[in-house]
């Protein structure tokens, strides 16, 4: 095992970072090696939802299976991290191209884990803005450096500092014109008319 380990890609980022019980699993497989039997008690989830989650680490390289033995007529796999330190080595950043789909992934994972910890009376203060717009492609690569770019200037935290957490995520990615989203006008997020057109045929 080595000693330490740099996070860069965003399947890793994912891996990591989308779920807590994920986080968790991987410092307990940082510190000694464990069953998904053991790992379940420790993290107070069901196996079946530990072995997802222990598969998902798995997956990107991030733990391996380092033992197999019988326990009770049943052979059990041991997993443990390949590392003993995990080092995301840059911000989460802008995702582009073929990893666009793995940076929605992230994003989706902490705005469900956002949505499930956020507290309706904490005087934080947060945003969530939608907007559905039309452009061109070079207007819209221009808009996409400025978020890039506020991105990289909102990134750096104080380490250890007394300050809030926030997270920020921002997206921007096309969208079929042939798909509406519900025109419900009881909601803040609506079509404009123009959008609502029948899928070609």
């Amino acid at each position: 095992m080595t000693p330490t380990r740099d996070v860069t890609t965003p399947e890793e980022m994912v891996a990591i970072l989308g779920d807590l019980r994920r986080t968790r699993i991987l410092q307990i497989l940082t510190e000694q090696q464990a069953s998904v039997k053991e790992l379940s008690e420790m993290i107070g989830e069901t196996p079946q939802v530990t072995h997802y989650h222990t598969k998902r680490l798995e997956a990107v390289g991030l733990v391996r299976i380092v033992d197999r033995r019988e326990v009770r007529g049943t052979l059990e796999k041991f997993y443990r991290a390949v590392a003993d330190r995990f080092v995301v080595t840059k911000a989460v950043g802008a995702h582009l191209g073929r990893s666009l789909a793995s940076g929605m992934q992230l994003a989706t994972e902490w705005l469900q884990m956002g949505q499930q910890h956020l507290d309706p009376d904490s005087p934080r203060v947060g945003m969530v803005g939608v907007e559905m717009v039309e452009s061109t492609r070079d207007r819209v690569n221009t808009f996409r450096e400025r978020m890039e770019a506020l991105q990289s200037d909102f990134a750096p935290c104080e380490q250890g500092g007394t300050g809030e957490r926030y997270v920020l995520v921002m997206a921007l990615f096309p969208f079929p014109r042939h798909l509406a989203l519900p025109d419900d006008t009881s909601t803040f997020l609506q079509v404009a008319g123009d959008w609502q057109q029948e899928p070609p045929s």
